[in-house]
């Protein structure tokens, strides 16, 4: 809406443009033209005061029509400029700032856009004067990282160098992590190419980005790598690690990070399973478990102590055994869920004031519970939780 033609006002004598949201939102914007540094004024209702907020537009002119007040505003940049620019629709009106202000950043959005193209937003964050960041763009590739980012190196150079960005402002975010985060660009430098939608999944994978299963899975172009197989696997994979500590087993970490895929995995979870399920716990049923958080009912029955669940693990092929911190902690209780389906059902407590939530719900061997049985356990919740 901001951008309506009917909201934009070019003046041809001043070349400025006005975008005036009053009667919609209450305030209006007033843009400078190019002699008058692209500075940007917004009026809240009492009086300009200069703003950043246009900065990270997304505008692509060439979509309006060439009478479009817009498209007459940015036509009268230089030439060369707008079309240097052309290729970023998010955060352009600050790249085409940095043009304007830094001539030395021509070559660096001619060389290496996608590094380039956080530079703005980074002089706004560092508080960086115009002369410093001439400074800082005359400088190496590496160099203009380090400085800017606290890490350069000539492979995250060449990592930036791969980088094809669309101008959009999810390849912006994306291109932010790679430089931001050092286990990212880290990863990414043994990659043979770079995908920058795949990107997206190493942000969802901070706990296990340097297992092989995952890293195979990453570099295999053959595999459907998808967010429900990471969330998977990464649950899978602490559940695992849980159970090695429960187990005594100090190298529990390096274990799961060595397996090489999700079978692998899924087998190492098998065999500790076992293990888990067969310890000889102390007679009278091991531990007890503080009192149920909600009571049961005929269907959904609380697990109160260390042999009842150990015997729900190995009748139900899964590693709630190895929950029993967890439990003795407070973090959570769990139950046994007699109908609609047999299965095994985790509630979070909430403690201080918080409110407890349902967790995990887990058939046989971990399969997943049908919508009937998702919405008895739900109503049940709902109805205890009074």
């Amino acid at each position: 809406m901001i951008f309506d033609e009917e909201f934009c006002i070019f003046n041809e004598a001043s070349l400025t443009l006005d975008i005036d949201l009053r009667g919609r939102l209450g305030f209006r914007y007033h843009l400078t033209g190019w002699n008058d540094g692209l500075r940007v004024y917004c009026d809240l209702g009492d009086g300009w005061e200069y703003t950043d907020d246009l900065d990270a537009w997304e505008c692509n002119w060439l979509a309006y029509s060439a009478s479009h007040p817009i498209t007459r505003y940015f036509r009268c940049f230089p030439k060369t400029s707008w079309r240097l620019c052309e290729q970023f629709d998010y955060y352009k009106l600050g790249m085409l700032r940095f043009v304007r202000n830094v001539p030395e950043a021509t070559g660096l959005i001619k060389s290496i856009p996608a590094l380039a193209w956080l530079l703005p937003e980074r002089k706004q964050c560092l508080e960086i004067s115009w002369e410093g960041m001439q400074s800082v763009c005359q400088s190496k590739r590496k160099i203009i990282l380090k400085q800017l980012f606290g890490h350069g190196s000539k492979s995250l150079v060449r990592l930036m160098l791969s980088c094809r960005c669309g101008g959009t402002r999810f390849d912006y975010n994306l291109i932010r992590a790679i430089v931001c985060d050092p286990s990212i660009h880290r990863f990414l430098c043994h990659a043979p190419s770079l995908d920058l939608h795949k990107v997206g999944y190493l942000t969802k994978a901070r706990g296990i980005i340097n297992h092989a299963w995952f890293r195979n899975a990453f570099f295999d172009d053959n595999f459907s790598l998808s967010y429900q197989y990471i969330s998977n696997c990464s649950s899978l994979a602490k559940d695992i690690i849980d159970m090695g500590r429960a187990l005594g087993i100090d190298d529990a970490p390096l274990a799961v990070a060595r397996c090489p895929n999700f079978d692998q995995l899924y087998k190492l979870h098998e065999r500790w399973v076992t293990k888990i399920n067969s310890r000889e716990f102390l007679s009278g049923g091991g531990v007890e478990f503080a009192p149920p958080p909600l009571p049961g009912n005929n269907d959904i029955l609380p697990v109160t102590n260390e042999l009842a669940l150990s015997i729900e693990g190995r009748l139900m092929a899964h590693c709630i055994a190895s929950y029993k911190e967890r439990i003795m902690s407070g973090a959570c209780y769990i139950y046994r869920v007699l109908a609609p389906q047999r299965g095994t059902l985790e509630v979070l407590l909430g403690g201080a004031g918080k409110q407890s939530v349902l967790g995990q719900f887990k058939l046989y061997g971990n399969q997943e519970p049908s919508q009937e049985s998702w919405k008895a356990v739900h109503d049940w919740f709902e109805e205890k939780s009074v």
